[in-house]
């Protein structure tokens, strides 16, 4: 029993914890485990990082959160090895320069890792979370909290002088002079608390991973792979935090009946599972299948790839030599974008088919309920503004028009259960009537009709701030969702909305056609949307240039830095104010027109002053109808009328508006395609202070940023607009 002692033993163990701490030593089984282990942990991360560094695939979220684990588990693992070497065979000088600096390097490489693997577990939950705004989802926030983080707490551990000599004889974190007091428990506390982030991770993932038949294969992979990762890494620091606990309280035992080497097997396996966390998680890591076969590339550098034969493609030619592109090339995707990707798939059929349905629904005479109500609106037209009509939803809903249930039999797409609230069915209703020659919803949202623009929608994207965009098919309508914030201004403005319509026909507001709520009960979450009249409503081939702009000058510029139109740089881009003015200086367009178009502006402006909006742009979109209507020819002559309308927008819903499209006198055949967006932003004391903010960022009060109160907002819109058409 005494040679096993001397074999692990860590210290010279007796009642004066100062003395115990200073005698400890990095016994022989440490330092071969240190070595070992931390070499493989090296060399895998290492090559991890080497691949990321060469394909950039590899470094798409979630691999950037990834790659930031191995970054630090590598460093972790060159501290354990330090340690191992240079530790010697004796106790290390607990006041020495190199376990201070081994230390501060082990405790940053450890806090990184912790914060890098609590980022990951908060991804995977905010990318099913968040189904239609992964855009949303930090990107370099994750990586500064990361890096200034660890090395924040770490300079902050020296300043309180908590690094230095372990009862395990190594050099990080400090361990207490008295092992019972309440801060010796941070150390297990951190641990555990990871335990209990990866736990819920794990339950969260598992729960809410799309259940859809075309997901079914991608989430078994994911299950396996990601949440295999996350399982294990809480059992890992589970482990970490007992042992931590029980080797500190270890520390105050005295060496009678054989404690110290009890001790020493604790620590030891303490150290080990210490080990085990870049170790079995950078192997759990290659298992990814991304990741493998980048990491083929990688290390097997000289081998080329040789392409795959496909033998359906040579059945089809009657010849078996055929070769066919490598699919698994094609997808270069983590497992969990094209997870997320079919979780928002499985969002945009819901919506899409919650709106079908409550259209279908609003339309259906029959329905008691709905007879009820509308004349309850006729007594009280007061009430329509304030009506909210909710729906149940679940996947019986589809039953009611075959049309959306055939689309998700056909796509294997199941609808997530919740409530869908309409908002002021009754108002809706008219303007979708009132436009009833060019529009119907039941054809503009068809699921089959816009399968390809479901798919592009399930992609990530989405503006600035992050919502998610549906354009229909047809180019006639944008569907997009909107925070809470601006959904209550819809509901607060709809009477003096409606009222504005009635009294300016010809307003360049873009219409809304409908405003919803979706709450699931299975993701437990909510989401606002509108659908709006799109103002192009021209295939994008056609649009040559598009503006979004403010009035503002500060930060509206797109070409900043570039000495004149790049034509590749802008493409599917919006330019702005800045740009404008650079390239096309003006709007052209016929004198009898001219002011009309600006009385337009000035009332439409005038009304969102009145409501208290703010943040609203003119969209110019500049189209080449010329080339647009000589392709339409074309067409037209190949083929039949009704393939011609199936195959081309029909671009009259937009002409419907006179102010809204208008002649360039300037260049024959290009028009403008013309009305104000974003127009739902209330002026807050959020926007007041990001005004306040930026003139202080910029050492400039007189600095004109687009957070403006909306008087000063709608009269410098009317002053640019002015400028740009006089």
């Amino acid at each position: 029993m005494e040679t096993l002692t001397d074999f692990f033993s860590l210290a010279v163990p007796n009642n004066n914890y100062d003395r115990d701490i200073e005698n400890a030593f990095i016994s022989l089984p440490n330092r071969i485990l240190f070595i070992v282990g931390g070499s493989i942990v090296a060399v895998a991360t290492f090559f991890l990082m080497l691949g990321a560094y060469k394909f950039k695939e590899l470094r798409r979220q979630p691999g950037d959160l990834v790659l930031g684990v191995a970054f630090f588990d590598f460093w972790l693992a060159i501290h354990w090895i330090t340690l191992a070497i240079f530790g010697g065979n004796g106790p290390i000088d607990p006041y020495s320069s190199f376990c201070k600096i081994n230390g501060a390097f082990g405790s940053l490489a450890g806090i990184g890792e912790y914060l890098y693997n609590v980022f990951f577990s908060a991804f995977l939950v905010e990318s099913m979370r968040n189904a239609l705004k992964q855009d949303k989802i930090p990107k370099k926030t994750f990586h500064v909290l990361g890096v200034v983080g660890s090395i924040g707490i770490t300079l902050g551990l020296l300043g309180l002088d908590k690094i230095g000599k372990t009862y395990a004889g190594t050099c990080s974190l400090k361990s207490p002079v008295d092992p019972d007091k309440a801060s010796s428990v941070l150390g297990p506390l951190i641990a555990f608390s990871y335990a209990v982030v990866g736990g819920f991770t794990y339950r969260y993932i598992k729960k809410n991973a799309p259940k859809c038949a075309t997901a079914h294969a991608k989430r078994s992979e994911f299950l396996i792979y990601y949440n295999r990762y996350i399982k294990f890494a809480s059992f890992i620091f589970l482990a970490i935090a007992g042992l931590n606990f029980w080797s500190l309280k270890l520390g105050s035992l005295s060496d009678s009946h054989g404690d110290s080497f009890y001790k020493a097997a604790v620590t030891f396996t303490f150290n080990f599972s210490k080990l085990c966390s870049p170790l079995v998680l950078s192997f759990i890591r290659y298992k990814d299948p991304l990741i493998t076969k980048y990491m083929k590339k990688t290390i097997f550098f000289w081998k080329k790839e040789e392409p795959k034969r496909g033998l359906e493609q040579g059945l089809v030619n009657g010849d078996d030599t055929q070769e066919t592109p490598d699919l698994e090339a094609q997808d270069d995707e983590f497992i969990l974008n094209a997870l997320s990707a079919d979780k928002r798939k499985e969002m945009v059929y819901t919506l899409l088919s919650c709106v079908l349905f409550a259209d279908h629904s609003q339309r259906n005479a029959g329905n008691s309920s709905i007879k009820n109500e509308v004349q309850f609106v006729e007594k009280h037209p007061k009430h329509q503004y304030k009506h909210r009509k909710t729906y149940q939803i679940n996947d019986s809903i589809a039953t009611h028009i075959p049309t959306v249930q055939n689309a998700l039999e056909t796509n294997r797409v199941s609808i997530l259960a919740g409530s869908f609230k309409v908002v002021a069915p009754e108002l809706f209703m008219r303007f979708i009537n009132e436009d009833a020659e060019y529009l119907n919803i039941q054809e503009s949202l068809d699921l089959t009709t816009n399968s390809e623009q479901i798919l592009d929608a399930s992609g990530p994207g989405g503006g600035k701030s992050g919502e998610f965009f549906f354009f229909s098919k047809d180019k006639k309508l944008i569907i997009k969702t909107i925070p809470d914030v601006e959904m209550n201004e819809v509901g607060k403005m709809l009477e003096k909305y409606e009222q504005h319509f009635k009294e300016y026909p010809d307003s360049l507001i873009a219409k809304l056609y409908g405003a919803y709520t979706f709450a699931s009960t299975e993701i437990g979450e909510k989401f606002n949307l509108i659908i709006m009249k799109n103002l192009n409503g021209i295939p994008s081939k056609y649009v040559e240039k598009s503006y979004d702009m403010k009035g503002s000058r500060y930060d509206r510029e797109l070409l900043k830095g570039k000495p004149g139109y790049d034509k590749d740089f802008v493409a599917g881009r919006c330019m702005k104010d800045l740009d404008f003015e650079k390239i096309e200086r003006k709007l052209f367009i016929r004198p009898e027109l001219k002011q009309q178009f600006l009385n337009q502006i000035d009332n439409d402006s005038l009304f969102f002053k009145k409501v208290k909006l703010i943040d609203y742009s003119i969209m110019v979109f500049v189209i080449d109808k010329g080339q647009y209507r000589k392709d339409m020819e074309e067409l037209a002559k190949s083929q039949s009328k009704t393939e011609v309308q199936i195959k081309v927008p029909n671009d009259r819903f937009v002409a419907k508006n006179k102010l809204g499209v208008l002649e360039n006198t300037e260049e024959p055949g290009i028009e403008y395609h013309v009305g104000i967006v974003d127009y739902l932003q209330p002026y807050t004391w959020g926007k007041f202070f990001e005004k306040i903010s930026k003139k202080v960022t910029k050492g400039n009060i007189n600095l004109d940023t687009s957070s403006q109160d909306p008087k000063y907002y709608s009269e410098r819109f009317i002053r640019f607009m002015h400028k740009i058409v006089e």
